[in-house]
């Protein structure tokens, strides 16, 4: 009798880490896209959670810090595609920055809605050494 209980709850508890897994992680299940798929086809796009990767537009950014809403556009390859994130507006968020969104496309609002947002330098991958001298080490 007592090994059924064990096995039984065992049984739950392994199932309730798995969906856990499943369903708390939907970055994991998210298709990288690209930005002029989803300008290109968005109804394809509409309500599945996608990672997209592009370049912030100049002077598109709306920082609303009392809705703590951020606005944008990213680019790639001649599309441009709003973003609209309900979150912290990271540090560096200006300049020449790469854009990494996972999140959802809207296509009643025509916007991708961004669940998380990161971003990145460019100039952080190129080569060579900061202050412009080749160092061999």
């Amino acid at each position: 009798m007592m090994n059924k209980k064990v096995l039984i709850g065992s049984f739950i508890i392994i199932t309730a880490v798995f969906s856990l897994l499943l369903f708390a992680t939907p970055g994991a299940t998210g298709v990288e896209v690209s930005i002029s798929e989803i300008v290109a086809t968005p109804e394809k796009f509409d309500g599945k959670y996608i990672l997209a990767t592009g370049d912030l537009v100049q002077d598109s950014v709306t920082w609303d810090s009392k809705a703590i809403e951020l606005r944008f556009a990213v680019s790639h390859e001649g599309s441009v595609m709003n973003v609209l994130h309900k979150g912290i507006r990271p540090d560096n968020f200006e300049g020449d920055v790469i854009v990494i969104l996972e999140g959802k496309y809207d296509t009643d609002q025509q916007v991708f809605v961004a669940d998380r947002l990161k971003t990145r330098c460019p100039s952080k991958y190129e080569g060579g050494h900061p202050d412009g001298v080749q160092k061999d080490y």
